[in-house]
């Protein structure tokens, strides 16, 4: 099939006539705030597991906020756009299992926010 090409209808285009250039989309944006009270930040990939199989929430931020000094930790996943959505937001305490493998940290929560799948809410 024939490729479809829309054109501007300001300037110089207004009148129909064409126009060779490109049309570039902007870049979509990320979130670059520094989250307050953060001692770590990396950009990371969120996965969460649902009937047995992992699942990609895409790329994020992780920050690390300390809530008792050595002894509780929010850990806090937005998303990489411009609005820096939540999409994990826990309490870490030394009750919970830590499992790392290489540059892979993996544990069991209950989310919150709850995740949002293509089946609805799931929170297991």
């Amino acid at each position: 099939g024939n490729p479809i090409k829309f054109a501007s209808l300001t300037g110089d285009s207004a009148g129909g006539a064409d126009n060779d250039e490109d049309y570039v989309p902007p870049d979509s944006e990320e979130y670059k705030e520094k989250e307050e009270g953060a001692v770590h930040q990396v950009k990371c990939k969120l996965y969460y597991q649902l009937d047995g199989e992992w699942k990609d929430k895409g790329v994020s931020f992780l920050y690390v906020k300390p809530v008792e000094k050595g002894v509780k930790f929010q850990l806090l996943i937005r998303s990489n756009n411009s609005l820096g959505t939540i999409l994990l937001n826990v309490l870490i305490t030394k009750s919970n299992k830590l499992t790392l493998k290489k540059s892979n940290v993996t544990f069991v929560t209950v989310p919150s926010p709850p995740l949002r799948t293509g089946k609805g809410v799931d929170n297991s």
